[in-house]
């Protein structure tokens, strides 16, 4: 979409192949596509791309060239969200700075069947065919119990939607924390892995090769913190992937 942008055409060319000698083009304008929503890259493109352009089509009714789209992308309202860079976000921080396009953005988004709404997408209803990538984000407490979580290979593996859950969890103490994830069902032979940010740092990684189970302790300060959760086995490409589903907890 940016490359369409900046060069004021649609279309996206790129080379590939042996010696560059092959290559192909995407038309970024194109509002057609094949199990749109908000975890597909041709519908983030696409709404971009029509956020931006002059041309009215369809659901596109608004035009806000590039000013607005670059303000909310460097805004510190953006870059320092508790979430993770999603459409969801981004939408969010531009309709606070656009407030008179907020029912055309939406529009947009409704045409890429995106309802979720906030910067972590509440509400969203739309799964894209993995049961388990809804909600965007599963609500976990310090000593709360369990939340179950899955990873799929529904849609593909290695970078494709429901390999991965996430989790949101406000530290109100600071001191050290336990994290643990466990097999409780699927796949007989998992590696789960994870890892916890804050912002845009990374304060944690698990990732040994332990079977079935993974637990990391880690200091943290008060805060909102996000976890990321997989089975390896649905995200490395050398790997048996298979659906698998998990016990998550956090302890202190």
């Amino acid at each position: 979409a940016l490359s369409g942008i900046i060069t004021n055409d649609p279309f996206y060319r790129d080379s590939s192949g042996a010696m560059q000698a092959q290559g192909f083009f995407i038309n970024v304008d194109t509002n057609t596509v094949t199990n749109p929503g908000w975890f597909n890259e041709s519908s983030v493109q696409a709404i971009l791309y029509d956020l931006y352009d002059s041309a009215d089509d369809n659901s596109d009714t608004i035009s806000l060239g590039l000013g607005p789209i670059y303000e909310a992308f460097t805004s510190t309202a953006y870059t320092g969200l508790d979430y993770y860079t999603t459409i969801f976000s981004f939408l969010d921080v531009l309709k606070a700075q656009q407030p008179a396009s907020s029912a055309a953005i939406d529009s947009l988004s409704a045409a890429q069947t995106i309802n979720g709404t906030g910067p972590d997408g509440v509400g969203e209803t739309n799964d894209g065919g993995a049961s388990n990538a809804l909600p965007i984000y599963n609500a976990i407490s310090v000593n709360g119990g369990p939340v179950s979580i899955c990873s799929t290979d529904d849609t593909g593996r290695s970078n494709k939607l429901g390999n991965r859950e996430y989790l949101r969890v406000d530290i109100a103490t600071a001191g050290e924390h336990t994290f643990i994830m466990t097999r409780t069902s699927g796949a007989t032979s998992t590696d789960p892995d994870f890892s916890i940010t804050q912002g845009v740092s990374v304060l944690g990684y698990a990732a040994t090769e332990v079977s079935n189970s993974e637990t990391l302790a880690v200091n943290l300060v008060a805060g909102i913190y996000l976890i990321d959760a997989y089975d390896y086995n649905n995200v490395g490409t050398m790997t048996t992937q298979a659906d698998s589903c998990f016990n998550f907890t956090i302890t202190n």
